[in-house]
């Protein structure tokens, strides 16, 4: 099981490693950002070369897309695993067009993709 945690100012740095390496642009892969928006409500985890994200907002709990370099698929299906031994739904959110076409790829089918213009970056 993956072992998440709240994140704290001593995380910097390697959060902030992983988050520059994987040259996301959405907000939530910004370490500041973590730590002032996310850290209420979310927890956080490392998994190799990956940044992982789990967050609970607005009754609902969510993975972001994992933040990192290298074969994200074991990582995927470790957040998934991390989310069947809860008992919640596997929701990924940050997720792009690129990571739509990688998602498909891995897993044909088993995705539904669902826009929400209220959550895209400015």
């Amino acid at each position: 099981m993956l072992e998440f945690k709240p994140i704290t100012a001593q995380d910097r740095p390697w959060v902030h490693t992983l988050l520059y390496a994987a040259d996301r642009l959405g907000c939530e892969y910004s370490f500041l950002n973590q730590l002032i928006w996310i850290s209420p409500n979310g927890k956080i985890a490392r998994m190799g070369d990956f940044f992982l994200c789990r967050m609970e907002y607005e009754n609902t709990r969510f993975y972001f897309y994992p933040a990192g370099t290298g074969d994200v698929f074991p990582v995927l299906e470790a957040l998934r695993q991390d989310a069947g031994e809860r008992g919640e739904r596997f929701i990924l959110r940050g997720v792009t067009g690129e990571d739509r076409a990688v998602l498909e790829g891995l897993y044909p089918g088993k995705f539904s993709f669902e826009e929400k213009r209220n959550t895209f970056d400015y």
